[in-house]
């Protein structure tokens, strides 16, 4: 079972990056995971991204770990929410010079254009209520 949602939209350092998108909501993944087009989109909004498809893993790009990181926010019911530095970075790689990106570019085609994992949803609540079929979310305390 899954929970597939509509994200109104996204934006990188409030700069409006993508439009509607449907959504699935899977606490089972770890990343952000979005198609190709729409990461490379993401990707290029942020100074000093760069593509890192043969060091790590195709779909992920890096950023260096000297600029800041950038605010990702993603958008439910007209509600923004923000993914903090935190949960954007998986960790730095070079010797500390860069960091990994925690939303993930692939070949996606399913019955959602995206599938938000639990990096988003450090950065909010979610319930997820299986009796009227609904997801609802708020932000952290």
């Amino acid at each position: 079972m899954f929970w597939q949602v509509d994200m109104d939209g996204v934006s990188v350092d409030s700069q409006p990056t993508l439009a509607k998108s449907s959504v699935i909501i899977d606490s089972g993944k770890s990343f952000v995971i979005i198609s190709d087009p729409d990461q490379l989109q993401i990707s290029v909004a942020i100074e000093g991204a760069q593509d890192a498809s043969r060091a790590i893993s195709p779909g992920f790009f890096t950023f260096p770990c000297s600029s800041s990181t950038p605010a990702a926010r993603l958008s439910f019911g007209e509600k923004p929410f923000d993914m903090s530095p935190h949960s954007f970075n998986l960790g730095t790689i070079d010797n500390g010079k860069n960091y990994v990106g925690s939303i993930v570019g692939r070949d996606f085609r399913g019955v959602a254009d995206w599938v938000v994992g639990d990096r988003f949803m450090l950065n909010a609540y979610a319930v997820f209520d299986i009796v009227n079929a609904q997801v609802g979310s708020a932000e952290l305390a």
